[in-house]
């Protein structure tokens, strides 16, 4: 993974969703769209502290393996499958993580998003995060609506055929190395990773200052409604 990819998460990221962000926060003038907006980034926060407990644990465990290969003969073989299936679970919930944050700001700027509810004939149109989980909207049809909407970032930071290779076991062993797409597997997914991670990075400065923005558009918001009404 060259820096010079890393530095161009870092700086398209904002570029591309800055101006997503800043158009919110004119456009939730009223305290009911601010209060949506600020549902859906609360649950966010919560969202990206169990992703930091999973990155920590995996950190750890990786560390320890490390440790433990050292006297295993077939050491390569043996951490892609440990990795593998960590990876596996990263990237699902770095993904929709990501694809939801972005998600929730395109509808607070008023993109429609309409996914079809299960066990019932009808189309919904998405106003809380929630509703995308318990619709179990898949992660690529995500990506496709924010593509969509001009936002192409996403596709180079997530690395899904890299995720459906693993998942679906698209590899071959030679000489004591796992190989996939004939690229040394480990490789593919540590530069994955260090994606994901910088794109997280990124994402919390830029959605602590759009919190901290709706927190203030909220209190002039709720100031205004109590002086007119007191003044009925």
């Amino acid at each position: 993974m060259s820096k010079k990819e890393l530095e161009r998460i870092k700086k398209e990221m904002p570029l591309q969703l800055k101006p997503l962000l800043d158009s919110v926060i004119k456009e939730s003038r009223t305290p009911q769209k601010s209060k949506i907006l600020k549902q859906n980034c609360l649950e966010l926060s919560a969202k990206i502290e169990k992703i930091k407990q999973i990155y920590s644990y995996m950190a750890q465990h990786i560390d320890a393996l490390d440790e433990e290969l050292n006297t295993v003969t077939e050491s390569n073989v043996r951490y892609f499958f440990n990795i593998a299936f960590f990876y596996l679970g990263i990237v699902e919930i770095t993904g929709n993580f990501l694809a939801d944050f972005v998600i929730a700001h395109l509808i607070a700027n008023g993109h429609d998003f309409h996914i079809e509810c299960r066990y019932r004939t009808r189309i919904k149109h998405v106003v809380y995060l929630k509703e995308l989980e318990e619709e179990r909207v898949p992660f690529a049809t995500k990506l496709n609506f924010i593509e969509d909407c001009g936002i192409t970032i996403f596709r180079s930071i997530i690395n899904t055929k890299l995720r459906n290779d693993i998942a679906h076991m698209n590899f071959e062993i030679k000489d004591n190395t796992v190989y996939i797409r004939g690229k040394p597997a480990i490789n593919m997914i540590n530069n994955s990773l260090l994606k994901m991670l910088t794109a997280l990075d990124v994402h919390e400065s830029l959605m602590e200052k759009a919190s901290s923005d709706l927190d203030a558009l909220i209190s002039s918001s709720e100031k205004v409604l109590s002086n007119h009404e007191a003044k009925q």
